[in-house]
């Protein structure tokens, strides 16, 4: 049908093709898998689920990343242990 439609365009970006654009900024604490402010054995499960199956999204991916070396691993397991057990008090 014809008629008379407005829309928007808040954002446009245009590039060469094999240009890099920053996306939106991702926001996640590291250890809190699920992001529901607490960092506990739940995200631990969590995170241990998402190396062996995959994880639910990328911002969980990130927050289970607790070394901060570009990828979740057993390393980052065994830094959310010893959070959990009171052995380090933040991930660096």
């Amino acid at each position: 049908s014809e008629g008379e439609f407005d829309f928007y365009v808040d954002d446009f970006i245009a590039a060469v093709s094999g240009t890099v654009t920053p996306g939106p900024e991702i926001k996640f604490t590291k250890g809190d898998i699920n992001s529901d402010g607490v960092r506990n054995v739940l995200d631990y499960c969590l995170a241990l689920n998402g190396l062996i199956n995959g994880f639910d999204s990328k911002v969980s991916e990130l927050a289970a990343d607790t070394d901060g070396d570009g990828k979740a691993g057993s390393a980052d397991l065994i830094a959310m242990q010893k959070f959990l057990l009171g052995i380090i008090d933040s991930f660096e």
